[in-house]
């Protein structure tokens, strides 16, 4: 059952197990002097064992730092897959919009945004349509590959470089949650995202196993990046706290009923939740004093309760922006932070809740695959670190291996006293001859038989096609292709591609290992400490109002790690209103530009009365956050609404000429002629006054033609 190779020489059973303690620790409990790295072991054909006397908890302390301020390995898997779906549905959302916001001719033109950036960004290059397509493609690729941990930390590093490219060819787009991706993700390069269910955490099973560090085998991963990681975490928070210095938030707690009273956020819940004043009260300080506290449910040095209490934490930041995306439109900014939150729970979420929550699984299987089929051994190990958690891998015996076995029992004096733990089976070279191997290794007979599926409670055995449906039937996930798989036709077709899928598989995931140890270098730790150095000066000198020196001031603007946690503060804004643009067209009919059409980026939800003299007269929409066609447009009207930035105002009127005339959307009689930016402003009045009318702002006049 176990194949123990150690110095040159082999021993099996319990011998094997033996040979492989002593080289961790003596019979006596004293440590060995040998380092881990001179000890090896194997199972079966590609599992690589790394043998170390540390601990993740050890009596001298390091253990202690290493969980307060250490990241599970399964918890930086967890925040790879999530962040990656994020980052994949925030390309998707933009996608819809290249034209509008990144394109030479968008709402923000590429040369003005060119002359204004401090940093550097591809799509500067070229704002036509089809390059914008090719980095959007490659974008989405690189943060596919991140996502299944595929060179993971290269794939990392591409998907934050494309991230802040897109960031800085148009920051009028982006909200707090943007900045909060942005650098968080930085952090997340420096951190071995790909060491459990991954691409490369599966291949690394070939990797030598003087090559592992104790590192791989360990829960927690202490270096200068999680400590990075875990500062940048408390200091948005932080900071985003002791800028909120308004009576709104320290006196009388009013902060939150003035957030659900801007109408451009407000949701029909926070609508709903304008009749309860204490409520809103009660809301304000949960949030102020969680945001200043909240990260210390992190590090608090008690063991036998940090578990617990770490992700009491992480579930607090989630069960908090969950609140506020329910009651304000937000985007992703709802999901960003409970995102970033899932690196740090802790190794009792893995261990004691999640088996307490999640059931096991109904049928455990062992897969016998036959080694000669090339790309076979990569596309399952793969298939079982995503989806098949209950499955074992044996390859079966080669003829090579059938000889060597012949050979060893025939030279060993002791072949009858190994047979009770052997399966014995008749060669195929002499039938005369009774080979015994290791129980649980199955004998390929020829090289057709690629796959046999033993499911364990029942002994129940399938082979080939029908092996793989059984596997695909007993996953949480796939079991949802079975139906699909079992038509004749697709069944035919699988079993004809399968040699090409295969074979791309062992070309796209050869067998050496993708992933190096995960021990950390000294240059690398420097690297790290001081990037955060800069990112410490950078939020100190941004709340004290020092100047920022030079040398950190060009390293924050080239890694776009310039920051400002200003969200809500000193106060939520008081001033509000909604936005409608009266036009005309040629053949002098009134219109509201903002209605849409794929151009203004709103949908036109005001209300419309046509007055005696023939004008229209425009009144508030039953709900004014269902005006903008996503996040991305709301925050870029909004800052059209910001007297500092009127400069947007212009690109902006002449974008929405080109849109309406040209390109054959409109015959020439309904080309715009001119119109009018219109925003309505209302202030909101201290709680138990009365309102006072809106007041209609001309923002921006335009004349097309």
């Amino acid at each position: 059952w176990i194949s123990i190779d150690t110095n040159s020489k082999s021993s099996f059973g319990a011998q094997g197990c033996r040979s492989m303690l002593r080289s961790v620790k003596g019979y006596d409990g004293s440590p060995s002097t040998s380092s881990p790295a001179h000890s090896s072991s194997k199972m079966g054909r590609r599992g690589s064992l790394s043998t170390s006397s540390s601990s993740s908890l050890s009596s001298d302390g390091s253990g202690l730092v290493s969980m307060l301020f250490g990241l599970d390995y399964r918890s930086l898997a967890m925040y790879r897959v999530c962040v990656s779906i994020l980052l994949l549905l925030d390309l998707w959302v933009r996608s819809r919009y290249l034209h509008e916001h990144y394109s030479g001719l968008a709402t923000w033109p590429s040369h003005l945004a060119a002359d204004e950036a401090a940093s550097f960004s591809l799509h500067f290059i070229s704002g036509e349509m089809p390059f914008l397509y090719a980095l959007w493609i490659m974008n989405a690729i690189f943060v596919f590959f991140m996502l299944i941990g595929y060179r993971t930390r290269l794939f990392t590093f591409l998907s934050w470089m494309m991230l802040a490219s897109l960031h800085t060819r148009n920051g009028y787009v982006l909200n707090g949650g943007d900045d909060f991706l942005r650098c968080m993700l930085f952090w997340a390069m420096w951190l071995p995202l790909g060491a459990r269910y991954s691409v490369d955490s599966t291949l690394l099973g070939n990797t030598p196993p003087a090559q592992l560090t104790s590192q791989t085998s360990s829960k927690y991963y202490l270096s200068v990046a999680t400590v990075a990681a875990m500062g940048q975490f408390a200091l948005i928070y932080y900071f985003t706290a002791v800028l909120k210095t308004g009576p709104e938030w320290t006196l009388d707690y009013t902060a939150v009923y003035y957030a659900v009273y801007l109408d451009q956020f407000a949701t029909r819940w926070a609508i709903l939740m304008r009749g309860f004043p204490a409520l809103m009260k009660l809301l304000t300080l949960v949030t102020i004093y969680f945001e200043y506290y909240g990260t210390l449910l992190f590090i608090l040095p008690f063991p036998s309760v940090h578990g617990p209490l770490r992700t009491l934490g992480v579930l607090g930041f989630v069960a908090m922006h969950a609140g506020f995306g329910t009651c304000l439109e937000l985007g992703f900014f709802m999901y960003i932070p409970s995102v970033c939150a899932t690196m740090f729970l802790p190794a009792w979420f893995w261990d004691t809740l999640v088996p307490s929550i999640l059931r096991r699984p109904k049928s455990v299987f062992t897969v016998h695959y036959n080694p000669k089929v090339t790309g076979l051994d990569q596309a399952l190990s793969i298939l079982r670190t995503f989806f098949l958690n209950n499955t074992s891998l044996l390859p079966m015996a080669t003829q090579e291996e059938e000889n060597q076995a012949a050979h060893d029992q025939t030279s060993s004096s002791s072949s009858s006293s190994s047979s009770s733990s052997s399966s014995s089976f008749i060669s195929n070279r002499d039938p005369s001859i009774t080979i015994s191997l290791p129980r649980g290794v199955h004998v390929a007979q020829d090289d057709s038989e690629w796959i046999e599926v033993i499911e364990e409670h029942t002994g129940q055995r399938y082979l080939g096609f029908d092996g793989v449906v059984q596997l695909f039937r007993s996953s949480r996930v796939l079991f949802v292709l079975v139906p699909v798989m079992c038509a004749d036709f697709l069944r035919h077709a699988l079993t004809l591609l399968a040699p090409f899928f295969l074979s791309a598989a062992h070309k796209v995931f050869p067998s050496a290992p993708m992933v190096g140890p995960t021990k950390r270098s000294r240059a690398k730790e420097a690297g790290v400490l001081f990037f955060f150095l800069v990112v410490l000066t950078w939020n100190f000198a941004s709340y004290y109002q020092f100047p920022i020196p030079d040398t950190v001031r060009f390293v924050g603007l080239t890694t776009r790690l310039d920051q400002w946690w200003g969200m809500f503060a000193p106060a939520p804004a008081k001033v509000d209103g909604w936005m409608y643009y009266p036009g005309i067209l040629a053949d002098g009919t009134y219109v509201n530009v903002f209605e849409g059409r794929g151009v203004s980026g709103g949908r036109g939800d005001a209300k419309v009365h046509i007055k005696e003299d023939g004008t229209p007269e425009y009144s508030k929409p039953d709900l004014v956050s269902h005006q903008f066609a996503t996040q991305r447009w709301r925050k870029y009207l909004m800052n059209i609404q910001i007297g500092s930035l009127h400069y947007l105002r212009l690109p902006y009127g002449q974008y929405l000429c080109r849109e309406w005339n040209f390109y054959d959307k409109f015959p020439p009689n309904k080309h715009l002629k001119s119109y009018k930016i219109v925003y309505v402003t209302q202030i909101t009045p201290e709680p138990d006054q009365p309102w006072e009318e809106p007041e209609h702002v001309t923002l921006w006049e335009h004349v097309c033609f």
